[in-house]
């Protein structure tokens, strides 16, 4: 016997699974578009890729920061947020480390 609860019980499974169905063809879609761009890249010569350089050619590379100069950079940002936004301006010149 098929009563009014039975029926709407029946109505929210399909919904349920009708979400689940969107949400699952959905991701199936952006994992494609992912994919393909990934193909494209993988012969367009993107910047990830090692080729080699021929001599000369190029802007010159800048300095590379050391891991020091990114420490000084974040030690500096922690220290002024900690203080607030009326504390003076704070300059780390030198790191050692504490053992």
């Amino acid at each position: 016997m098929v009563t009014h609860m039975n029926i709407e019980i029946i109505d929210r499974a399909f919904a349920v699974f009708i979400g689940l169905g969107a949400a699952a063809g959905v991701a199936i879609v952006i994992a494609l578009i992912v994919l393909l761009i990934a193909y494209a890249a993988k012969g367009s010569g993107a910047p990830g890729k090692n080729k080699a350089a021929p001599a000369g050619a190029g802007a010159p590379s800048p300095a590379p920061q050391g891991p020091d100069t990114e420490l000084a950079a974040v030690i500096a940002a922690a220290i002024t947020a900690y203080r607030g936004e009326g504390a003076p301006r704070i300059v780390v010149r030198s790191i050692r480390r504490v053992r």
